[in-house]
């Protein structure tokens, strides 16, 4: 959603949000065991950052033309985020639903962004198309099977967020560079 200079603190975000992916991505795969509690704390915790580091790219780069996604997208992160955490007694299908609803429009807002803004680099364009892709099918997935078993769920997510992760990761080393 940045255009074609980052700052380094916009770099830097990239980098840590890039981090947090993957280190969300490990913890939901190889602890598939989660309580449906701590996974809830997982994913409104990683919401909440997520929000705060669009939210932060938005204000960065207004000179974009579509610099308006990056914002929308951190608040409904933050909401989302917010409310999963203060709301813990959700049930898993209410749950997985708001998980799917999120990686929709997630999905929806990094196409629209990268189609019509770019980056104005080829590979971060590809990234981005892909990540909102991957984005988009996981949520229609996740919202397709709201009844599926909570271990479906998390390999679903953890899957996601290892691809995400390191394509975030690999776009940010790019824009350092």
């Amino acid at each position: 959603m940045a255009k074609k200079i980052l700052s380094t603190q916009l770099k830097d975000a990239m980098k840590m949000q890039a981090l947090v992916t993957v280190a969300f991505g490990i913890t939901v795969i190889f602890w598939p065991g989660l309580t449906n509690l701590v996974l809830l704390y997982l994913v409104g915790s990683y919401l909440l950052l997520s929000g705060i580091t669009h939210v932060g790219a938005a204000i960065a780069n207004m000179d974009s033309s579509w610099w308006i996604l990056a914002p929308l997208l951190g608040a409904a992160e933050l909401g989302f985020g917010v409310y999963l955490l203060r709301h813990t007694t959700l049930t898993f299908s209410t749950f997985v639903t708001l998980i799917g609803f999120i990686l929709i429009i997630r999905g929806l807002i990094e196409l629209v962004s990268v189609v019509f803004e770019g980056f104005g680099d080829e590979v971060a364009d590809r990234v981005t198309l892909l990540n909102g892709f991957l984005a988009l099918v996981a949520g229609i997935i996740v919202l397709y099977q709201t009844k599926a078993s909570s271990l479906a769920f998390v390999w679903i997510i953890g899957v996601y967020g290892l691809i995400v992760g390191a394509t975030q990761l690999a776009l940010a080393k790019r824009f350092s560079e």
